[in-house]
C-alpha cells in the first residue's frame, strides 16, 4: 500500500506552507514561494484514516483468545510475547540509532490471539493512505503483533511491526495493500492551508529482504512536502513493516538498515 501516510510525527505540525502561491485552492499542488529549509507535512489527517495506536483495535479483538490459535486451515499462529522476541532491542540497533524514549514504546498482544475481524483496506479510498503507515497497514486479519518505536540519524522517527496471521490471511492482507498502492499511483491530497497536493505512490518488490512478498511503499508530494516510506515483507503467516518518513529529518531515513537484520530473523 502506498505509503502514503504522515506519521504522527510528520503530521505533528510542521504547518502546510501559507508560502504557496496565492491562496489555492486549485487541484494543482502549490509552488512554495521559498522553499523552507525542512519538508512540510501536505495533509490533514483523514477523520475515517485506519487506527495507528499501538493497541489492539476492537474489531480486531472480536473473538480474542489466549494461547496459540488454529485458522480455519488449521496451524499455530506465532504470539505476541514471541515476536516481541524478533523486535531490535537498544544493543542490536546499528550505530547512530536509539530506541525512541526509554524502551521504544514497546508494545505486544502477549498469549492473546485475535480473530481475523472485517478487513478495512478494501474500502479505503487514495486520499486515507496519506496517514497510513506499519501500524495501520498491518490491522486487517491480524492475529497477534508486537511493535517499537526508534530514531535514527538525524533525529527520524521509525516504527517497526512484526505481525502474525491465521494460515493465509498474510497473503491476503499483502495482496489487500498491493492493490490499493496500484490504484493510487497519482491522487489529489488536502493540504493543511487549503488547497490540492499531488501525491505520487510506488510499491516496488524489495529483493534483499526475500520472504515471499515484498514491497518498499513511497508516497511522494509534489512540491516541498512531507514523503513517507514503509518497507513490507512477508514470510509465511507473518508480516515486517518498518516505516519513517522525512520529516524533521530532510531526508529519508535508510530503513532497510532495520528492516534487513529483522528480515533475516524472520527467513530462519
Amino acid at each position: 500500500m502506498s505509503n502514503v501516510r504522515m506519521t504522527a510525527a510528520a503530521g505533528a505540525a510542521l504547518a502546510t506552507i501559507a508560502l504557496l502561491s496565492g491562496c489555492q485552492s486549485s487541484s494543482k499542488p502549490a509552488a512554495p514561494a521559498a522553499a523552507p529549509t525542512q519538508p512540510t507535512a501536505p495533509i490533514a489527517a483523514p477523520t475515517s484514516a485506519a487506527p495507528t495506536s499501538s493497541a489492539p483495535s476492537t474489531t480486531a479483538t472480536a473473538g480474542a483468545s489466549t494461547g496459540a490459535s488454529g485458522g480455519a486451515s488449521g496451524g499455530a499462529v506465532t504470539n505476541g510475547t514471541t515476536l516481541k522476541a524478533l523486535l531490535p532491542s537498544a544493543s542490536t540497533l546499528p550505530s547512530g540509532w536509539t530506541l525512541s524514549g526509554s524502551d521504544g514504546y514497546e508494545f505486544d498482544t502477549k498469549t492473546t490471539i485475535m480473530s481475523p475481524g472485517t478487513p478495512l483496506l478494501p474500502g479505503k479510498n487514495c486520499k486515507e493512505l496519506t496517514n497510513s503507515g506499519a501500524a495501520s497497514l498491518s490491522i486487517d486479519y491480524r492475529a497477534a503483533y508486537a511493535s517499537i518505536k526508534l530514531q535514527g540519524p538525524k533525529n527520524a522517527d521509525v516504527s517497526v511491526v512484526i505481525a502474525a496471521y491465521h494460515p493465509g490471511d498474510a497473503s491476503k492482507l499483502f495482496g489487500e495493500i498491493k492493490t490499493l498502492a496500484d490504484g493510487c499511483k497519482t491522487y489529489q491530497a488536502d493540504a493543511m492551508g487549503g488547497g490540492k497536493v499531488e501525491v505520487d505512490v510506488t510499491a516496488d518488490p524489495v529483493a534483499s529482504l526475500g520472504g515471499d512478498d515484498s514491497a518498499d511503499l513511497k508516497s511522494v508530494p509534489k512540491g516541498n512536502f512531507v514523503s513517507s516510506e514503509t518497507l513490507i515483507a512477508r514470510f509465511g503467516d507473518k508480516m515486517l513493516l518498518v516505516d519513517g518518513s522525512n520529516a524533521g529529518s530532510g531526508s529519508l531515513p535508510d530503513l532497510m538498515a532495520i528492516a534487513g537484520p529483522l528480515a533475516k530473523s524472520l527467513k530462519q
